[in-house]
């Protein structure tokens, strides 16, 4: 009696030899990716370092250090503008840049403590030296240009400049504004207030931008089409029921199967990596991290299109579901549309998505350049979700009836 690992191993070695067989579509399996990635990366390296124009209005943190009259009252411009959505204003940095971290936000603006003081006695005793501060923390780890974020601030100070500052500090009767000609006279003349602006990850390029967005969507719609042939594959040619008779188990099917596929997706994700490199991508957090992270979307997308395998009677019917799935996990996942410009309920489906944890670990690696602690969990998950749909995959298939 043969042993389980020496069934597994049949089961494997059979489908590797049918892959390598099927050159067009092992080609297309491994090179496909590769090839858009590259046409992406042609085509960023002729328009340069360009970063995106507008993208959507930015998702702001207002952090009102100072907790005066005057930092209240240009907390509230803030939540009143037509530029920014402000979904989280708070006295205390710390949280806001937890926020800001987790990609929940594209920018912080910071109010410095002594802001009122200083604004007053600026404007009081004719621009004295210190200056009240509003520091901008700018995302551009995603499509944020810092100089958008900055432009948002300053359209925002003008309201405030108008409306709140100089008629408190003049002590004005309520209601009465500063007219628009006075009041850029008085900005022009004494800008009250610094905006440094902070970049923490960097002026990262347009393709580091993209990649991981675009390489996610890929490599799912890939490996989804080419794993979810695997089963259905031999049943359609009717050695499926031919192999049943003999002592290979159908959960030894599956396993040998997927191993074969992980095992071509090790190629693929080297492939996309070595292109990334020749285009001039540096992952901040390491290459090794970059490709873990690439061949877990991989692996989780394998796993997916065997248990479609399992049911599916012809292989029309597994390219269209396919397609259904690979649209649906990119549209929910955050690879077309950011996760945090979803209505909540559409949110919370998109976590549990290997996509959303593919983009996120890959930002995170790529662009923020964080530690472990940060892209970690999400690889973790990438791993469990492909584990759990590969034994969810068993257990269909050994309920499904072979003809």
């Amino acid at each position: 009696m043969e042993s389980r690992q020496k069934r597994i191993r049949q089961v494997f070695m059979n489908e590797f030899k049918m892959l390598r067989n099927d050159k067009k579509t092992l080609t297309s399996f491994i090179l496909g990716p590769i090839l858009v990635l590259s046409l992406i990366g042609v085509a960023t390296s002729i328009t340069g370092n360009t970063s995106l124009a507008e993208f959507e209005r930015m998702k702001a943190a207002v952090v009102d250090e100072d907790n005066t009259q005057l930092s209240q009252a240009l907390v509230a411009r803030f939540q009143q503008s037509d530029q920014l959505t402000v979904k989280y204003t708070t006295t205390d940095p710390t949280s806001a840049k937890l926020m800001f971290e987790k990609g929940e936000v594209d920018v912080i603006y910071v109010i410095e403590n002594g802001f009122d003081n200083k604004l007053r006695t600026y404007y009081l005793h004719g621009g004295s030296q210190g200056k009240a501060t509003m520091d901008i923390i700018v995302d551009t780890s995603w499509v944020t240009p810092p100089s958008a974020a900055q432009a948002a601030g300053n359209l925002v100070l003008l309201d405030f400049f108008q409306k709140d500052a100089i008629p408190i500090i003049l002590n004005l009767p309520k209601g009465q504004q500063v007219p628009p000609e006075q009041l850029q006279q008085l900005i022009v003349k004494l800008s009250p207030i610094n905006t440094p602006l902070q970049a923490p990850y960097g002026e990262n390029q347009l393709f580091a931008i993209l990649l991981p967005t675009v390489v996610p969507l890929m490599l799912v719609s890939f490996s989804l089409q080419l794993s979810g042939l695997s089963i259905v594959g031999e049943r359609t040619r009717g050695t499926l029921s031919r192999i049943l008779k003999t002592p290979v188990r159908k959960s030894e099917i599956v396993i040998g199967k997927a191993m074969a596929y992980t095992t071509v997706a090790v190629v693929q994700t080297l492939g996309v990596v070595l292109v990334s490199l020749f285009f001039g991508l540096s992952a901040k957090s390491g290459v090794i991290p970059y490709f873990i992270g690439l061949f877990l979307t991989s692996y989780s997308a394998c796993a997916l299109g065997i248990l479609f395998s399992t049911f599916s009677t012809s292989e029309k019917a597994v390219i269209q579901i396919g397609n259904t799935v690979a649209l649906f996990l990119n549209a929910l996942g955050g690879a077309i549309i950011p996760l945090s410009s979803m209505a909540p309920p559409l949110q919370a489906v998109g976590e549990i998505l290997p996509v959303y944890n593919s983009v996120t670990a890959l930002r995170d690696v790529i662009l923020k350049g964080l530690g472990p602690d940060a892209w970690l969990p999400f690889m973790a998950y990438l791993l469990v979700f492909g584990t759990i749909i590969l034994v969810l995959a068993v257990v269909v298939f050994r309920f499904t009836k072979i003809e």
